[in-house]
């Protein structure tokens, strides 16, 4: 029998340990008219959490659609059938990760309009390192 010992306690084998806060970013974006562009950046932040390899939990919220909440790490709104901004949340290092909107377009000039994005995240120790 192979014998598995890059697990770690408390994790999915046992019990997922979660840290206790919650960690937040926000951004926010003043509106803007755009032509042709393939990601531009347009709002980030980043957030720094414990040192550590987590398994996240992510709920993103937008004004671009109510504040609506959304459970994934990426969120993409359309504009127009040619236009859309991408808001996503990405680890950095095992400290930091970023919040960041994205914009492309790939017709003619777009009114972006103004907006804020939220993230929040719930972090768990991962089930092994890497």
């Amino acid at each position: 029998m192979t014998k598995i010992n890059n697990f770690r306690l408390n994790t999915h084998f046992t019990a997922l340990g979660q840290i206790n806060q919650a960690f937040r970013g926000s951004i926010s974006f003043p509106g803007r008219s755009y032509g042709f562009i393939l990601g531009q950046t347009l709002a980030r932040t980043t957030i720094t959490v414990p040192s550590g390899i987590y398994v996240e939990n992510v709920l993103i919220r937008t004004s671009l659609d109510n504040n609506i909440n959304h459970i994934y790490h990426d969120l993409t709104i359309s504009l127009s059938a040619l236009a859309y901004i991408n808001i996503a949340i990405n680890q950095i290092s095992n400290n930091t990760y970023e919040l960041v909107a994205l914009f492309s377009n790939t017709g003619d000039t777009v009114n972006v309009p103004q907006f804020t994005a939220e993230a929040v995240m719930r972090l768990a120790v991962a089930p092994f390192g890497v």
